[in-house]
């Protein structure tokens, strides 16, 4: 029924902890294809809608706020900040330039 195991451990999937055999079923396209037509899409909400990731564009590219502000302004992390960042638009920042001390 399942195939040839070395160990128990062999015959469930860890991450599901499904039977191995059944798990390259449930990975097919036909499951996702069905749940397209019902209308569903897979992967993640977005953490920042469309007018927060916007508004985040418009501060970080004005200079007015840091990644880091923003970030708490929002309640996400920087690396949601910088993944909702148009990377085509979005100008490098350099840093400060300093005023050069007289000896």
């Amino acid at each position: 029924m399942y195939p040839a195991a070395k160990s128990r451990h062999d015959l469930y999937d860890s991450a599901t902890a499904r039977p191995a055999a059944t798990t390259a079923a449930s990975a097919s396209g036909g499951e996702l294809a069905s749940a397209r037509a019902r209308g569903r899409v897979g992967g993640h909400r977005p953490k920042l809608t469309a007018d927060q990731a916007a508004l985040a564009q418009r501060l970080y590219d004005e200079r007015e706020k840091t990644v880091q502000q923003i970030a708490d302004m929002f309640s996400v992390p920087r690396s949601t900040v910088y993944g909702h960042l148009d990377r085509a638009k979005t100008v490098p920042r350099q840093p400060k330039k300093t005023k050069a001390m007289k000896p």
